[in-house]
């Protein structure tokens, strides 16, 4: 679930935010092929970015950098008896590219 607000109040520019999202992450540890971990997690986070339609038609990139933080574990992150710590703040950045459909 993401909430955006788009700082012009156009349909792009620059964009900030929130979401809580469901990860579902699996850990692994080099020379244990076989041993990992798949743990669900709950996770808010803030983000901000910028929102680019390059052409007048529905096509957007938006880079957007975020922090989150994991609130609630489906288990322990243990792969052939160690245990891994999760940050308590994890930094993200990725690019959305999709399309806009007008309504």
């Amino acid at each position: 679930i993401y909430v955006l607000y788009f700082v012009s109040g156009e349909r792009g520019g620059w964009v900030a935010g929130g979401a809580v999202r469901a990860l579902r992450l699996e850990y692994t540890r080099d020379g244990e092929p076989e041993a990992r971990a798949r743990v669900t997690e709950l996770s808010p986070e803030l983000i901000a970015g910028y929102k680019w339609h390059p052409w007048r038609a529905g096509f957007y990139l938006q880079p957007w950098l975020g922090l989150s933080r994991g609130l609630v574990s489906s288990a322990d992150p243990v792969v052939a008896g160690r245990e891994y710590q999760t940050p308590i703040v994890q930094p993200f950045f990725t690019v959305n590219i999709g399309w806009e459909l007008a309504l």
